[in-house]
C-alpha cells in the first residue's frame, strides 16, 4: 500500500529523472478506544490522525494523555514527539508546549516516556530521555479557571531518572526511579504537583541496591522490590 509522490521534497528528483517511480508507504495512525467490558461495546474516544506511542488516562476518565508522532517510524519518536491532552468533556485537544525539553535543553531530539496522571487526574507527569544527556522529568498542571502550566523537576547531583513513576495516592509527591553511579534507586518529589516547586528529591531507598519495581496500596503503604549484593531480589514495606 503506497501514496505516489507527485511534488514536495521529491519534485527536484522528479524532475531530473522522470522514468523513476517514486513513492512511500502509507503512515499507520492510532486511535484510542473504550470498550464496555459488560456489554461488550466499543467506541472511538480520540483519533489524532497521528501514531500514539504511548498514553494514560486520568482516574476520573476525563482526559486521555497521548505521546504522538507524525508516523511510526522510530526516527520521528526523537524530535518530533509531542504530548497531546484529550479533554473528554469539552471534546478537544491541547498540546503541551515543548520549549521546556526542546529549544531549551541540551538536546532537540529528545523522546517522551512515561505519561502519568496523579489521582485527582490535574497533575500529569512524565520524562524526556536524550542521547548523550541525562533523562529529565516534567510535570504539567491542570488547575481550575484553565490556569495550567509546565515545568522540569530539578534534579539533584547525578541523578538519571529511568524506568517507572507513580503518584503517591491522596494528594501526595511523585515517586520515580532512577540511576546513580551504578545503582537504581527510588526517588521522591515530594511536592513535584506544587507549580512553585518546593522541597528537594528525597531518597527512599539508601544503601547499595538496585530498585526492580514499586507500588503504592490505596492507603499510601509504599513497596519496594530491591536487590543487592549480599540478596536477591527482595520485596519490603
Amino acid at each position: 500500500d503506497y501514496t505516489e509522490i507527485e511534488d514536495g521534497p521529491w519534485g527536484d528528483l522528479k524532475r531530473r529523472f522522470p522514468f523513476l517511480g517514486y513513492a512511500h508507504g502509507r503512515p499507520k495512525l492510532s486511535q484510542v478506544w473504550r470498550v464496555d467490558l459488560r456489554s461488550g461495546a466499543s467506541e472511538v474516544v480520540v483519533a489524532p490522525e497521528r501514531k500514539i506511542k504511548s498514553f494514560a488516562v486520568s482516574g476520573d476518565g476525563q482526559r486521555v494523555a497521548m505521546v504522538t508522532t507524525p508516523d511510526e517510524r522510530e526516527i520521528s519518536f526523537e524530535g518530533r514527539s509531542h504530548v497531546d491532552v484529550y479533554d473528554l468533556e469539552a471534546g478537544r485537544t491541547t498540546r503541551l508546549p515543548d520549549e521546556l525539553w526542546r529549544a531549551r535543553a541540551p538536546s532537540p531530539n529528545g523522546w517522551i516516556e512515561e505519561p502519568c496522571w496523579n489521582e485527582a487526574g490535574d497533575r500529569l507527569a512524565f520524562r524526556v530521555d536524550f542521547d548523550g544527556y541525562p533523562s529529565e522529568l516534567f510535570v504539567a498542571g491542570f488547575d481550575a479557571g484553565g490556569q495550567n502550566w509546565l515545568r522540569r523537576l530539578e534534579r539533584s547531583g547525578e541523578v538519571h531518572p529511568v524506568g517507572p513513576m507513580a503518584w503517591q495516592p491522596r494528594g501526595g509527591g511523585l515517586c520515580f526511579t532512577a540511576d546513580d553511579q551504578a545503582h537504581c534507586r527510588l526517588y521522591l518529589a515530594p511536592d513535584a504537583g506544587r507549580r512553585d516547586g518546593g522541597r528537594a528529591l528525597e531518597e527512599l531507598s539508601a544503601g547499595d541496591v538496585v530498585v526492580q519495581a514499586f507500588g503504592h496500596s490505596v492507603l499510601n503503604d509504599l513497596y519496594v522490590a530491591k536487590k543487592s549484593p549480599a540478596d536477591d531480589v527482595d520485596l519490603f514495606e
